[in-house]
């Protein structure tokens, strides 16, 4: 796995897919715990404009993420990190730890947006629970298509407009289903 050094280089862990090095320190500093503490989603929401909703931060730093070709969105054709999303998909046990580790980003979510927002708990879980799952939904199908074969590249300009098509679905609700 390549390893990184510098604020906003990625290491990637094959517990996490998560680049960890300046997610932990946005954690606390000193790289939290086994696990890699895993604070993208709420840390964007803590630390987003303050003219920003939430979704708007979220779908500025997916599609960012996209640009970046950033493994957690999915797109990211390394073959280091595809021989990893292999790994992990092959593996009950790794697949189960990455499930983990989504549960308590979105639980951190969660707890983001009752710190940042006028929403109650139950409201800040509800809206947490969909934006994590339309992230990795996103990521997962992003991931599939490169395992079929397609570049990043060539896949970009779907990738893109899938997660401009999910966060308008998240922005005007579920009545147009």
């Amino acid at each position: 796995m390549s390893r990184g050094s510098g604020y906003g280089e990625s290491r990637i862990q094959a517990r996490s897919l998560y680049p960890t090095d300046s997610y932990q320190r946005g954690a606390g500093g000193s790289g939290g715990d086994q696990l890699g503490e895993v604070v993208r989603d709420a840390r964007v929401v803590r630390e987003r404009p303050q003219r920003w909703s939430p979704l708007a931060a979220l779908r500025a730093h997916f599609l960012a993420g996209l640009d970046r070709r950033d493994p957690v969105t999915g797109l990211c054709d390394d073959r280091r990190v595809l021989g990893l999303y292999r790994l992990i998909n092959d593996n009950p046990v790794l697949v189960n730890g990455l499930l983990a580790l989504r549960g308590r980003d979105t639980a951190l979510l969660a707890d983001a947006l009752r710190n940042t927002t006028d929403a109650g708990a139950l409201h800040s879980r509800l809206a947490a629970a969909q934006l994590a799952a339309t992230q990795h939904l996103l990521a997962d199908d992003n991931a599939n298509h490169l395992g079929q074969g397609r570049s990043a590249d060539q896949h970009h300009p779907n990738a893109v407009a899938d997660a401009e098509a999910a966060f308008t679905l998240l922005r005007n609700g579920l009545r147009k289903l």
